[in-house]
């Protein structure tokens, strides 16, 4: 049984990687960024169509937003 792992920046580049690799994995994945995640979350599900990814908006700058965040996180991973 995998892990929940977060992911911040997950939409592209470094932080896409390691989303693959841990779904890879069988880890469950939460990626977050500033900018919307559908597209990367929908590409990583169909490279990964057996593993959980979840996505969602957040400016980690935000103390507010990386609560909702956490919240999210939490909900999706337990």
């Amino acid at each position: 049984m995998g892990f929940g792992v977060v992911i911040t920046g997950g939409s592209n580049g470094v932080g896409f990687a390691y989303a693959d690799e841990f779904l890879k994995r069988g880890h469950s994945v939460v990626i977050c960024d500033i900018k919307d995640t559908a597209l990367p979350v929908k590409a990583l599900q169909l490279r990964n169509p057996d593993g959980q990814i979840y996505g969602t908006q957040c400016d980690v700058a935000s103390a507010e937003q990386c609560h909702e965040l956490a919240e999210f996180a939490k909900e999706k991973l337990g």
